[in-house]
Formats: C-alpha cells, structure tokens, sequence
C-alpha cells in the first residue's frame, strides 16, 4: 500500500492509501472514514478489495495523520478535499464506500460528480432524522462499545485519540448540521445501504428510509454485528462494491 501526502489549497491536508493495479475498465473503489476515524477503519477491507479494483482509502484533513485545517470544515468542505485530492490522484471514475459520517462525505461527491461516481455503498450512514440530538447519538454510540469486539474498539479509541476532542467536536456540529436524507435525494447513482443488524446508532428503520430515497436503492442487513462493519465484517462490503458495477457493467 503506498502512501501519499497532499496538500490542498485551502490549506489542509489528506493522506492518501493507495493500493491494487490502475484499471481502465474499472472504476477506482475510494474508501471514506467516519468521524473521529481514519483509513484504517477499511485496513481489512482494502486489500481484499485491491485483489480485484483499484483501491484508495483516505484520512482526511484533521485526523490520523494529517495536520489541522485552518478553519472548521462541514460537509462540503470534506467533499472538496476529496475531491481536489482524487484530482491530484487522477481518479476519474469512482465508486465510494463510506462509513458512518464518511457517508455524508460520500453523498456529496455523488452530488458534485455525477457522471464520475459509479456508485455509492453507505456502511452505518448517519445520522437518523428520528434520533438527530446529541444524547442519543451519545447512548447510541456507548452502547456500541458493548457490541463490538475489542480489536474494533481499540482501533476506534486509537483513532479517537489522534483526532483529539477539539477537531471531533467541530466535526460532529458539521455531522449534525448535515441533512442526509434531502442530500440523497439529489443522487442519481445506484445506491446500496449497509447495517449491522445490531447497529445501535444505525437502526433499521432509518435505513429503509435511505433505501427507499435513492434512485435505485438496496439495503443490506449483516446478521449479528454492531456499526464497525468495515472492520467486523468486511466480505459482505466487498459483496456490495461487486454488485453495483457488475450492475453497471449489465447496464
């Protein structure tokens, strides 16, 4: 996997995750963490994924490794670092797999490149217009902790800790200011929505809804895991990304 450092204009900073053979029949597969998280939320996934696509993953501007930006970023601005940096990159077309807020990150590229973005898989997105306040997304994301098995909650804490709790703040205020449910209904691409069944911040309901909005929708439901999907499950993710271009290609 190579890793590459970029600098935007706006003054931040991405660090890329770049890995599986360039393709000029398929689009490149682009992985988007959560909040507070970095690419190695997909660092199961990724190499799996890269013996079939082209695969680049991404720490956006303020977490794991990259410096602060100057300024607080909503949602938009997460979408433009990514793409100035698949830009710089040379991406061309791409499939997204977001997780949690990365979904949020995700929506918008679909939103911007249309004719560019293949498909979108939305793993755990957020967050739920029935449960959009701070303390129960709080007791939600508590609760997960239960669920999880202790790899995947080491990892999130690791991150966490990067992250430091003055950028999360900022960027759960841009998660929460962030309407996903209207944002997808400006998406044109095939759509498929991942949950653990035992997801506690992501619940069923909710990602029907999703399903239902997108132009041609899927919901995926894994038997017995919580919202760490990336990283507790990572096959039927990969099942999702092969689906929609093999329903692409069909197309």
């Amino acid at each position: 996997m190579k890793e590459l450092r970029i600098d935007l204009e706006s003054g931040a900073e991405v660090v890329a995750y770049r890995s599986g053979q360039e393709s000029a029949t398929a689009p490149t597969v682009v992985l988007l963490h959560g909040i507070g998280m970095t690419h190695r939320t997909f660092e199961d996934l990724q190499p799996l994924l890269a013996e079939e696509f082209p695969v680049i993953s991404l720490d956006l501007p303020g977490f794991g490794a990259t410096r602060k930006p100057p300024k607080p970023f909503a949602v938009d601005d997460h979408a433009q670092a990514v793409d100035e940096a698949l830009d710089r990159l040379g991406v061309g077309t791409r499939l997204l797999v977001g997780h949690s807020m990365g979904c949020q990150f995700a929506v918008e590229q679909a939103i911007l490149h249309p004719d560019e973005v293949a498909g979108l898989v939305l793993v755990a997105p957020v967050v739920d217009s029935e449960r959009r306040t701070l303390p129960a997304q709080a007791r939600d994301l508590a609760l997960d902790t239960f669920r999880e098995p202790p790899r995947a909650n080491a990892r999130v804490l690791v991150d966490y800790a990067k992250c430091g709790l003055a950028w999360y703040l900022v960027t759960l205020k841009a998660m929460f200011d962030y309407d996903t449910e209207a944002q997808l209904r400006l998406v044109t691409c095939d759509v498929v929505v991942v949950r653990g069944e035992r997801d506690p911040v992501v619940r069923d309901p909710w990602c029907r809804k999703l399903a239902d909005i997108a132009v041609n929708g899927t919901l995926v439901t894994i038997p017995g895991q919580a919202h760490c999907v990336p990283l507790t499950a990572p096959q039927p993710v990969i099942d999702a990304v092969q689906r929609l271009l093999r329903d692409a290609r069909t197309a």
